[in-house]
């Protein structure tokens, strides 16, 4: 894994990959492992498929603000789609890392949730104490969506430009 030491960098978008990764320290037996990698396969083709629709999402948003005169009805439909495709992720996410722990022993539940806890998995970036790996935020680095900001990857793009000879392009 890439990161510092300890910490789970793909936590928030693989959570059964971030206890896998402590295989042995927490000595899972061959069962819990195949059932793990399992769970965790399950979960990045769900996964997958709604980051999709939500990039989609965010494309539709970014086409309708790209719009000479946008429609402020269109723009707000389009703003909760996206809110509400981020949230089902989370859902998601959420349920996967649930689902990892019912898997593990009480014990090696509380080893996992108390090693998580201290490389800062147990507070999500919005500060919500107890949130498993980071689920605090509002999306996957740090901003409301799948980026940075609004939108997949690192904030909200700026409006596209219209087409080559469409009108409006410059």
């Amino acid at each position: 894994m890439h990161g510092a030491p300890g910490r789970h960098p793909n936590a928030l978008m693989a959570p059964v990959a971030a206890i896998l990764s402590h295989r042995p320290m927490l000595n899972l037996t061959d069962q819990q492992v195949t059932r793990l990698q399992e769970l965790h396969v399950e979960n990045q083709k769900a996964a997958a498929r709604q980051l999709a629709e939500a990039y989609g999402a965010h494309l539709d948003l970014m086409q309708l603000l790209s719009r000479p005169d946008p429609n402020r009805g269109q723009v707000e439909a389009a703003v909760r789609n996206l809110g509400r495709l981020g949230t089902e992720l989370l859902l998601t996410q959420a349920r996967a890392y649930l689902d990892a722990l019912n898997v593990l022993t009480p014990a090696q539940r509380q080893q996992i949730q108390q090693m998580f806890a201290s490389t800062g998995l147990g507070m999500g970036r919005g500060g919500c104490p107890g949130c498993p790996m980071g689920m605090g935020g509002m999306g996957m680095g740090g901003g409301m969506g799948m980026g940075g900001g609004m939108g997949m990857g690192g904030g909200m793009a700026a409006p596209m430009a219209p087409p080559a000879g469409h009108a409006g392009a410059q």
